[in-house]
């Protein structure tokens, strides 16, 4: 049993979106009403101080996507997905340096922008799979799932003893063990044979 689930769900295919999608793309809004509390807490701001700060990551997210959306089948999906999880990082490790909510924006549209490609490039390369796409997404859900769980028990802790640096830090660490994953990324937008 642990061999077929090996073999279909610990693949190059799956594990490469997988790591994109889920492991960078999504990370921060899977444990995002505890990031909002973080955010709070750190910068001393309210609810919707705080608010404005998640919409804007969120709308970097949205418009990374958007930019790469029109030459995604010329960009080679590997690359797209390392490059946007370096800005993820970046992002997230610049934030850690402010204590001020308004040098903190750029530092949130950098993080954004980082996920928003990532995310791009995961969903790419399913796409790029053709009729087998749907069958591969499904157990990237899968995967999405598990990590989601392991998530919402994980950063708890970490924010409540480290607050929003502890929660980006985690963020950051998360993307950098996912990394050999992102690497697994079929190179091209096309299909392999």
């Amino acid at each position: 049993m642990l061999n077929k689930f090996k073999s279909l769900y610990l693949n190059r295919e799956v594990l490469g979106p997988f790591a994109a999608i889920y492991g960078v793309g999504f990370a921060p809004l899977l444990i995002l009403p505890f990031l909002f509390t973080a955010l709070i807490n750190h910068f001393a701001i309210s609810a919707a101080q705080a608010g404005v700060l998640v919409s804007i990551e969120l709308g970097a997210m949205c418009i990374g996507s958007l930019l790469v959306a029109p030459i995604i089948d010329r960009i080679a999906n590997k690359y797209l997905a390392l490059f946007g999880a370096a800005l993820a990082i970046l992002g997230n490790l610049l934030l850690i340096s402010t204590e001020s909510i308004t040098t903190s924006y750029p530092y949130f549209v950098i993080a954004g922008l980082g996920y928003g490609f990532t995310l791009a490039a995961g969903n790419a390369s399913v796409a790029a799979l053709g009729e087998r796409s749907a069958e591969v997404f499904n157990r990237v859900i899968l995967l999405g799932t598990i990590m989601m769980i392991v998530l919402l028990n994980v950063f708890p802790r970490i924010i409540l003893h480290w607050s929003l640096p502890g929660a980006l830090i985690g963020l950051a660490v998360l993307h950098c063990l996912l990394l050999p994953a992102l690497f697994s990324i079929l190179a091209s937008a096309q299909p392999s044979k």
